[in-house]
């Protein structure tokens, strides 16, 4: 179980939400097997409402919430090429060890980095430490949810073919 985080201020507030108790053990089975908390789910998306609802600064970078995906996707970008691309079978140790993280779980946090938009993977095997796999790194500037090659669903992917939009390249 992750550990507890702390609001960003010293002011924070406690939430409390009513629902189905089928739902939320339901709810709490997909948090335990992305190794994800309810309180930073509900926490993370409760500053994604806010933020499209309000704007966001171009200046401002979106990171991962998380601190070691923080770092994780700090060390893919160091790594990534100027079209912010690379391949994890020649960069796997170096990112990693920048990361500080062992090189067996590096799969584990590009897969969470994919669900939650920060990059893209493709290739030849389903784990990264298989043959080219392809890493494509979210501009820090991009918003995670908007930004055009993130990891979408094939009924996402269908939606964005009949709205006449272009599906992203997964």
């Amino acid at each position: 179980m992750p550990r507890k985080q702390q609001s960003k201020s010293n002011d924070s507030a406690q939430l409390s939400v009513r629902c189905d108790a089928e739902l939320k053990a339901e709810y709490q089975d997909v948090l335990d097997d992305r190794g994800d908390s309810m309180s930073d789910d509900l926490r993370r998306h409760m500053e994604s409402v806010v933020r499209r609802a309000r704007g966001r600064d171009t200046s401002d970078e979106y990171r991962p919430d998380d601190e070691t995906l923080a770092r994780v996707y700090d060390a893919l970008l160091a790594f990534a090429n100027d079209s912010l691309k690379l391949t994890l079978d020649h960069y796997d140790s170096a990112v990693a060890n920048q990361a500080d993280v062992k090189k067996g779980s590096l799969d584990a946090f590009t897969h969470r980095l994919q669900k939650r938009g920060y990059v893209n993977l493709s290739g030849d095997g389903p784990g990264v430490r298989q043959s080219k796999t392809y890493v494509r790194v979210k501009p820090p500037a991009a918003d995670p949810e908007q930004w055009v090659h993130r990891h979408r669903t094939v009924a996402e992917r269908r939606q964005a073919r009949r709205n006449g939009g272009v599906p992203a390249d997964d």
